[in-house]
């Protein structure tokens, strides 16, 4: 409907599921509803939400809309709601945010998809004998016990068969599709052995269903009629075999157990199971009433740049040369830096050539000169975790073979103590890893002098 809001079929269906779901209409009473409103509409306060949400992108639009009716949802129905949103979610991110596309795929595939209780749960589990393979539960109900042991008429596989009779020997394989008729041909042999591998699946099959309980296990199997082929499927093979008496003492006598009046095998005592309840196992969690934030309270930006903007909206002169320095392991490195700042737009053309020769004069000052010769392994803005002073990040950290070197950056005019007392910080920080002849400057940029702390 929000794809197609002039299609009237589809609009008379949306506003017959909204009498149905807000008002508790019956089928009957909200088609009527529909066709006597003169409107033919939504209410006005809905369609007004309505319209909101069909603006909104693929996923907000699902959440808005549950959202809408979070009043009238069923508590254990959340967990559906938030699962199908997880889906919703992942197929908007993985394959498509367009809603017609999710619709195809949800009802070619989607649909099929379930949630896994928890073992500990108190519920039952729906799943095909397939699926069970290699699993154990305490109870088993089996309803349908009546899949055919051979392949239906009409409905078999292909035979790709070689002929070992002349003339047919001169094909290398023939295609025959699977039939009783094959009995009675060339091929009968091939036929036999497609039929027995069959049988062989299916009561595989059984015996994986019947070994699935750990304590009791209820099957219903239904009564097969009068055949020449008494054993089409597993129901007339189970109904023989509690028919047929045995007086084999090695054997149970399963017939015995079978009250043929009423069609009913019982063996074993019904006793009830008690279960082990652990409190600490089960904590539950009610979660009421279905809730979702609307998406513009949900996230705020944190904007990284607080601080790094003046008055005028130019970018802080010191912070801009701060993060070219700190793109510089070599001096060869700087024109890159630079240039790297033009094209995001943080530098204009007429500055750039400037920028770059300012920078290159106080990089190639005989006291820092050294530190961008190559000379040294760099390692520049890195955190450092300290167990109990937390996080620390040195501007620059050159590593010699006999020497390590702490730089700060400062681009102010003005010297103050409390930049002696940081790179002295940082120097305790890397002598405690280990580190022998640690020394430590501050670099006043602007003003082109090195500080030895």
């Amino acid at each position: 409907y929000f794809n197609n809001r002039k299609n009237e079929t589809k609009h008379l269906l949306a506003v017959y599921e909204y009498n149905r779901f807000h008002r508790n209409f019956s089928p009957d009473r909200a088609v009527l509803d529909y066709f006597e409103n003169s409107e033919k509409d939504f209410p006005e306060n809905v369609r007004g939400k309505l319209e909101q949400i069909s603006s909104l992108p693929f996923y907000e639009m699902v959440e808005a809309f549950f959202s809408m009716h979070s009043e009238v949802l069923d508590e254990k129905e959340n967990v559906y709601v938030q699962a199908f949103l997880d889906i919703v979610l992942k197929f908007s991110t993985e394959s498509s945010s367009n809603a017609l596309d999710f619709i195809e795929w949800w009802e070619d595939k989607g649909h099929r998809k379930a949630l896994f209780s928890p073992d500990n749960q108190d519920a039952i589990r729906l799943m095909t004998i397939h699926k069970s393979k290699g699993l154990g539960f305490n109870a088993v109900v089996i309803p349908f016990m009546g899949w055919d042991i051979d392949h239906k008429p009409n409905k078999g596989p292909i035979l790709w068969c070689r002929p070992s009779v002349e003339p047919f020997n001169m094909l290398d394989a023939v295609p025959l599709v699977y039939s009783k008729s094959l009995n009675n041909t060339i091929f009968k042999n091939e036929y036999l052995e497609e039929k027995l591998f069959t049988y062989i699946d299916n009561i595989n099959l059984l015996y994986v269903a019947f070994t699935r309980a750990k304590n009791r296990i209820v099957a219903f199997a239904p009564k097969p009629k009068p055949l020449k082929d008494n054993f089409r499927n597993v129901s007339s093979l189970l109904w023989h075999t509690m028919e047929m008496p045995s007086n084999d003492e090695n054997f149970v006598s399963l017939n015995s157990f079978f009250d043929a009046e009423i069609g009913q095998f019982e063996l074993g005592n019904a006793t009830s199971v008690e279960k082990n309840v652990n409190l600490e196992d089960e904590l539950t969690f009610n979660s009421e009433m279905w809730q979702s934030i609307p998406f513009d309270n949900r996230l705020k930006l944190r904007l990284s740049s607080v601080g790094f903007f003046s008055d005028d909206g130019s970018r802080e002169y010191g912070t801009m040369m701060h993060e070219i320095i700190s793109q510089v392991n070599i001096i060869e490195d700087l024109n890159d830096a630079v240039e790297a700042r033009y094209l995001s737009g943080e530098i204009e053309v007429d500055k750039k050539e400037g920028i770059k020769q300012h920078l290159h004069t106080v990089l190639s000052i005989e006291e820092v000169s050294d530190w961008y010769s190559g000379k040294y392994r760099i390692i520049n803005e890195t955190q450092v975790l300290h167990p109990k002073f937390g996080f620390s990040r040195p501007d620059r950290i050159m590593l010699g073979d006999n020497e390590v070197i702490v730089v700060d950056y400062k681009f102010g005019e003005k010297e103050d103590n409390r930049y002696n007392r940081q790179v002295k910080h940082y120097m305790n920080l890397i002598e405690e890893m280990g580190y022998k002849n640690v020394k430590g400057y501050i670099f006043y940029v602007n003003n082109k002098t090195v500080q030895s702390v």
